[in-house]
């Protein structure tokens, strides 16, 4: 972009080159005359080095390995500029993430560090030696300290939590590892006394007896995210401990087999009664487990469920009658929810309504806002839509239809929808409302 800005004609040339900040965001696959002029017109303002290698034939020659340590001989005397820093090869084995693990120890970025992505995708490596791990082998001593680390693999992971100094870390997220050793895991957030937010996505946790692990103490989380557990990670919960601050809190379940998925997750719950925002996805349980999960969050003001198979019966609960569940709830988001009638939700603004109204010290407060995401448009009902829009702030229904029309892609942290328009029947109920009353 700036080298385009820069040919446009004089003025825009004089403009670009007297911004240095336009040329701090430098990409290993550039030629390397051009990153020169990157590194000379970016002088003294920090850089974001992107060395991520995309999965072409061309990066796995030795060419590409040669091209990777000349780009990072360039770099070393700028290396005390260096913020931001994303590496990522396709391929486990290429010796050019083993290379910028050396220049990570070996440069002295230290605390100037503050966002660090790392990682392998592809074949997965499950064993190696240690002392093949840049850093771990040498001993060095001058580890960078970011405040925000993303780690891809578990060879990057276990680099990461060995080399990597936690003392200021505020975000961690840790994805697609297959072998993420339990242990290792505990012992890392245990120095991580910064943390603000974690999320564990995609990992399939290893592990002993984890009963026999102290709880952990993490005094500054707010922000906890489990992606895509499968049972038997579920009892993970339990070996967490009590974060005093955890405000929010996402989970996904795939392959749900035990009978009872929601005893762990209620003792969690139990535990962190300041929890302000929950997503749950893929969360399949009884009436009565819905009851006892969501009667634990009292002070939960956003709830967001999504393909969770719900019917009316399991969110009915949600209406004015009992006071226990989620009583200060005011955002209310549900996503993929076919099998629920809009007479469900008009029933559950209207009773959240008269509850607050009954008496001034009610603990119920009426929901402020109401999100409604691919959901069967013959299960809706015109006059439901028309109450819930003179009850709430904020409504939102989006992406109607009926059966087979609706798709749903997953993504990291939630879903997002598409629709195909020609599959509706011009005769359907279809809704598409954005509605904000004052």
């Amino acid at each position: 972009m700036p080298i385009t800005l820069s040919h446009v004609d004089r003025f825009y040339r004089h403009v670009a080159i007297a911004l240095p900040r336009l040329w701090s965001t430098i990409n290993i696959r550039l030629p390397s005359p051009i990153v020169d002029i990157y590194l000379e017109r970016s002088q003294s303002a920090p850089l974001s080095i992107d060395a991520m290698v995309p999965p072409l034939t061309e990066f796995w020659s030795i060419k590409a390995e040669q091209r990777c340590k000349g780009f990072l001989f360039k770099l070393r005397p700028h290396a005390h500029r260096v913020r931001v820093l994303k590496c990522q090869q396709f391929k486990p084995t290429f010796s050019g993430l083993i290379d910028i693990l050396d220049f990570l120890i070996s440069s002295g970025l230290g605390s100037e560090l503050t966002e660090l992505e790392l990682g392998e995708t592809g074949e997965q490596v499950e064993e190696w030696d240690d002392r093949q791990l840049p850093g771990v082998r040498h001993g060095e001593s001058d580890a960078p300290v970011p405040r925000r680390i993303t780690i891809h693999g578990a060879y990057s992971t276990c680099w990461a939590f060995q080399v990597i100094s936690f003392a200021r870390l505020c975000h961690l997220n840790v994805t697609d590892n297959s072998n993420l050793d339990f242990d290792n895991l505990l012992g890392s957030l245990g120095r991580a006394q910064t943390l603000e937010s974690l999320a564990l996505v995609n990992c399939a946790i290893k592990g002993d007896d984890r009963s026999v692990f102290p709880p952990l103490s993490l005094p500054n989380l707010r922000t906890l995210e489990l992606i895509h557990l499968t049972a038997p990670e579920i009892p993970f919960f339990d070996s967490l401990g009590t974060f005093p601050k955890l405000s929010s809190f996402t989970m996904t379940i795939v392959d749900v087999v035990e009978p009872n998925p929601e005893a762990d997750l209620i003792r969690f719950i139990c535990r962190h009664p300041s929890i302000r925002t929950v997503y749950l996805h893929d969360f399949i349980t009884t009436q009565d487990g819905w009851r006892l999960i969501l009667g634990g969050f009292v002070f939960a003001t956003h709830l967001r469920l999504s393909n969770c198979n719900l019917e009316d019966n399991d969110l009915s609960i949600l209406g004015g009658s009992d006071d226990s569940l989620m009583p200060r709830l005011r955002h209310l988001t549900l996503d993929n929810e076919l099998f629920l009638h809009s007479n469900t939700i008009a029933c559950i603004v209207r009773d959240r309504l008269a509850a607050g109204a009954q008496t001034q010290n009610s603990e119920v407060q009426p929901l402020k806002s109401i999100t409604l995401r691919g959901w069967d448009a013959s299960k809706m009902d015109q006059k439901d839509l028309d109450s819930i829009v003179n009850s709430v702030e904020d409504f939102v229904v989006d992406m109607f239809g009926g059966g087979s029309s609706l798709s749903d892609t997953e993504s990291e942290l939630g879903t997002d929808y598409e629709y195909c328009w020609s599959d509706i029947d011009p005769g359907e109920l279809v809704f598409d409302v954005d509605v904000t009353t004052t």
